[in-house]
């Protein structure tokens, strides 16, 4: 999915959920739920990208689920975290008076097409999964009228 045009400025408080698409990246994304159809809407790509899931098209309990496993909460980037300082042992730098951490982390690739792979990344590159106990309401609400 390439965007298309930014069709705003919004922030995480508007899309604040990420939505796992059919290349396997994930994308900010905010929800309306329209009757028995779930609307997916992107961060930054046009009405063209928006995603449509109708109740009807799921034909078990474990679609339903399976799809539920697809949204999450909006990851945070770890540099905007007091969490990355603990790393931060000697490979700082003063850039224009504010702190830069030097530091390259090993990432040890669990999903996605990296999986299996050793990869590095600087820590203005790495985000946190933000672990939720619930579920967004509005995917919740469509799952119970997947299974009628």
């Amino acid at each position: 999915m390439a965007p298309r045009k930014s069709t705003s400025t919004l922030s995480s408080q508007q899309f604040p959920l990420e939505f796992q698409a059919d290349d396997d990246a994930w994308y900010a994304i905010r929800l309306l739920l329209h009757g028995k159809t779930l609307i997916i809407k992107y961060e930054r790509f046009s009405a063209d990208y928006d995603d449509f899931f109708k109740a009807a098209e799921f034909m078990n309990l474990d679609d339903v689920e399976s799809f539920g496993w697809r949204f999450r909460k909006r990851m945070i980037f770890a540099s905007t975290t007091p969490l990355w300082k603990r790393y931060n042992i000697k490979s700082t730098n003063f850039e224009s008076g504010e702190e830069k951490c030097l530091c390259n982390f090993i990432l040890n690739w669990q999903h996605g097409p990296n999986v299996g792979n050793l990869t590095s990344a600087t820590v203005g590159h790495i985000c946190l999964i933000q672990h939720s106990t619930g579920i967004d309401p509005k995917v919740a609400s469509f799952q119970i009228k997947g299974q009628n």
